[in-house]
């Protein structure tokens, strides 16, 4: 287990805008659980649902791009990468950080990352921003917890 606000963000390149940046650090279960309520409220399913939902869409037989497809639709995508309010606290989302010359003001400032400005992303970045979170939330594969010693792996 660790602390999400310790683990270290991981800076991606935007793949269809060269030489812009998204810093990414894996959401919080506030978030996560608060991305799902507002799918909820939205009418996509009931709450009790959802655990069900995710498991089976991360863990479906066919290919992980449909699964991850699946699993992104049970999560707001404003929540997951911009964070939210939860009992008056703000709680960061996935995206901590971003750089380049497309998140700049006129004054060549860096757009701060906030709610607004994760709102003003065009389609095609808050599209790949919220797969990536999502990938980032997929539970590890048995193969990838062979480094594991016997003792400590899942089901030992």
């Amino acid at each position: 287990m660790a602390l999400v606000s310790f683990l270290p963000a991981v800076k991606v390149e935007i793949p269809h805008e060269p030489g812009n940046v998204f810093a990414f650090r894996k959401p919080s279960s506030a978030v996560v659980g608060e991305a799902r309520r507002v799918a909820a409220a939205e009418g996509r399913r009931g709450v009790r649902d959802f655990g069900a939902e995710i498991v089976k869409a991360f863990s479906s037989g066919d290919d992980d791009d449909k699964a991850a497809r699946r699993a992104a639709k049970l999560f707001d995508r404003a929540v997951l990468l911009g964070g939210c309010t939860i009992d008056g606290q703000a709680v960061k989302g996935a995206v901590v950080d971003w750089e380049g010359p497309g998140y700049k003001n006129a004054d060549g400032r860096p757009v701060p990352v906030c709610a607004e400005s994760i709102a003003d992303l065009d389609e095609a970045t808050a599209r790949w921003a919220h797969q990536y979170v999502i990938d980032l939330m997929k539970p590890p594969s048995q193969e990838g917890d062979k480094s594991l010693p016997a003792a400590a792996a899942p089901g030992a």
